[in-house]
């Protein structure tokens, strides 16, 4: 049964980043064309920093999938508990955090590393700083997603994830429609965000219905978790640190315009990796379930 999840599991991921690819290829030239190259530079900074900063998390949702996946299949329930009530603290305290970072930063970043044109320097600022928001929302909806991979429900995953995307492209869509200011359309896509929020920590709930009040601070659950997490984080970080130090690089010795036209070649290109990382996905819970199954 556990062993039999894993292709269709593998499918629900592919299907996944195949619909995102789509739906960004069909919208990006119209966001281009409507906002003009620089407008769209200063506008991808509230996606990229809302999803960049991920590491940030230090592998918590990682650990929460696999101890979930352990635990699901008839482990203790006190444990299960433990783990995802204690891991959804974590993800909103990191998530707190790195929004109070992004907000910090926004200053910096808009007005003297990155080569924004003076006269939209203003709205750069509100722009990162609204992409705080957007990092608050998904790291702390990863924590319910994490629970929902774990049961190996990637169908929902599947569902929700791809109905937020859906979501946010249509409400940026409809902003431009009404002309409404760079910070504005940040402001609906960090809304749309909160769609997966809403969505994961139903499902969460329909899956652990005596979840209960989620927030819980026990040193031995929260020490198990960062262990775990803490490899994986560190793999993570070095990855993300390079193309964070890439694009803020680049961001100091080109026009923001110039890179609006180098993120969407970026973001095409890291389109590539997500064939390995949809596999990976889906091989953890499955494995832990299964290691879980053949133990004595």
């Amino acid at each position: 049964m556990t062993r039999g999840r894993l292709p269709r599991n593998i499918l629900y991921n592919f299907a996944l980043q195949a619909w995102l690819a789509i739906i960004h290829l069909l919208f990006i030239p119209y966001i281009l064309h409507n906002l003009g190259a620089e407008r769209y530079g200063i506008f991808y900074l509230t996606i990229f920093l809302s999803w960049s900063l991920m590491f940030l998390n230090f592998g918590v949702a990682q650990g929460m999938v696999k101890f979930v996946a352990e635990r699901s299949e008839g482990g203790n329930r006190e444990e299960l508990l433990a783990i995802c009530r204690n891991g959804i603290s974590l993800s909103l305290l990191f998530g707190l955090g790195g929004a109070i970072l992004t907000w910090l930063l926004a200053p910096l970043l808009a007005f003297s590393i990155l080569n924004i044109t003076p006269k939209l320097r203003w709205e750069a600022f509100w722009v990162l700083g609204i992409a705080g928001f957007g990092f608050f929302s998904n790291i702390s909806w990863s924590s319910f997603a994490a629970m929902v991979r774990g049961y190996q429900r990637f169908d929902w995953v599947f569902g929700i994830h791809g109905a937020m995307v859906t979501i946010q492209v249509i409400l940026i869509v409809c902003g431009m429609m009404m002309h409404l200011p760079l910070p504005a359309l940040s402001i609906l896509y960090v809304a749309g965000s909160f769609v997966a929020w809403i969505g994961f920590a139903i499902a969460a709930w329909k899956l652990v219905p005596d979840l209960g009040w989620p927030f819980r601070w026990e040193k031995t659950v929260i020490r198990k978790l960062l262990r775990f997490g803490g490899w994986w984080s560190i793999a993570l970080l070095a990855g993300e640190v390079m193309v964070i130090l890439d694009k803020i690089i680049l961001g100091n010795l080109l026009s923001v315009a110039e890179m609006g036209l180098y993120l969407i070649a970026a973001g095409i290109a890291m389109r590539l990796p997500t064939i390995s990382h949809a596999i990976q996905q889906a091989f953890i819970p499955t494995a832990a379930q299964m290691a879980t199954l053949a133990s004595p």
